[in-house]
């Protein structure tokens, strides 16, 4: 790999630097998803298994680190919390109100 004294590039050629390194990531990360991808595809034939059915899989798995929802608001269903991080506007108004936090527990 080259080395490169960026001390001695003007900010002009950092930016130009900065920006093909960018676009060398991206089509780095794309080859070796690629890989990735071929591989797969490779175990699957071995295994008997259709790419089209790993997919399907993949596609119907939960997405992770989705919390289910403990608290729903209950005039407008849409507007729901699970428990975790910062209380949303439209519960701290209700539990500012005087509502009690189990009012809104699904």
């Amino acid at each position: 790999m080259t080395k490169i004294d960026l001390n001695k590039l003007s900010y002009a050629e950092l930016e130009e630097l900065q920006k093909n390194a960018q676009k060398a990531m991206l089509e780095a990360k794309n080859r070796d998803l690629d890989a990735v991808i071929e591989a797969a595809k490779d175990k699957a034939k071995i295994l008997g298994v259709s790419w089209d059915d790993v997919v399907k899989k993949l596609m119907a798995a939960p997405a992770k680190g989705t919390a289910e929802v403990k608290y729903r608001h209950p005039e407008d269903p849409s507007l729901t919390w699970a428990g975790r991080g910062r209380k949303p506007v439209w519960l701290t108004k209700e539990l500012s109100a005087g509502k009690a936090l189990k009012d809104f527990s699904v």
